[in-house]
């Protein structure tokens, strides 16, 4: 009987130290799945996100140029008619000076519509580029978990209330760079310039978003008879630009995220 005793005691001894192990092994696989889980669906968010930007962007660039022929004739009739009304005032002709300025008030009556057409399309550029980053940042915070295993999962991967006021710094830190739609205007002055790309526009268009997520389990810590999980930070986000694709098109291109690096 004191054998049989003896070996459940044993038993029940391994049990109670192998039980912890087996708790931690299985919370650490459970919480790298959930952590791989929220970075996949983080970065393919922060993909769609930036790609929605860039293609405004693209869409205004193609705007712009799709006006520049008629922008860069009526900038030849302005100046022109600059000329005549300065070459109509030597001449101190009364008719000849109405009709010059007939003529001024008529091109830029034309120019108007296409100079307003113009800054629209290019602020519609600047503020998709702008606005790229912080909209693809909002698209990964979206992205977390939601419903009850998004609970149980941010209740694992979050510090406990206690230490929220400390961790808060800490916890999630984001890197944001903004995109410049650098388009050049010539000629200097013109009231409808044409709009050209700059000769560094993929460069400086590049846009970029890094969110690091910590992923402390302060909860699981504190208790002495539980193994310690340690748990690596999350580096999240993307980077994409603009760059000429097939028949001169501007189109995107990932240049680096988490799980695609070039």
């Amino acid at each position: 009987m004191s054998s049989v005793a003896n070996s459940r005691g044993q038993a029940t001894i391994a049990a109670l130290v192998i039980l912890p192990v087996a708790l931690a092994i299985f919370m650490t696989l459970f919480i790298l799945g959930a952590a791989l889980s929220i970075e996949a669906r983080a970065v393919a968010a922060c993909r769609a996100s930036m790609q929605e930007s860039q293609e405004a962007a693209a869409e205004a660039i193609r705007n712009l140029e799709r006006l520049n022929p008629l922008a860069k004739n009526l900038e030849r009739l302005r100046r022109g008619a600059e000329i005549g009304l300065k070459v109509a005032k030597l001449t101190m002709l009364p008719n000849l000076i109405a009709g010059a300025y007939a003529t001024k008030y008529a091109v830029a009556a034309l120019q108007r519509p296409v100079q307003l057409k113009q800054k629209y399309w290019y602020m519609r550029g600047k503020t998709a580029s702008l606005l790229a980053p912080a909209k693809a940042l909002g698209a990964m915070q979206e992205s977390l978990p939601k419903g009850f295993l998004g609970r149980l999962t941010k209740s694992l991967l979050m510090p406990s209330v206690s230490s929220m006021t400390s961790a808060a710094t800490t916890l999630a830190r984001s890197e944001i760079r903004t995109a410049r739609f650098h388009m050049i205007q010539t000629p200097p002055g013109a009231r409808t310039p044409v709009y050209r790309p700059a000769p560094s526009f993929t460069r400086t268009q590049n846009a970029r978003v890094q969110w690091l997520l910590r992923l402390p389990v302060e909860q699981i810590e504190d208790d002495d008879w539980f193994p310690r999980i340690e748990i690596p930070s999350l580096k999240l986000g993307c980077e994409m630009t603009l760059v000429k694709g097939a028949l001169e098109k501007w189109v995107p291109r990932i240049t680096e995220d988490k799980l695609l690096r070039n």
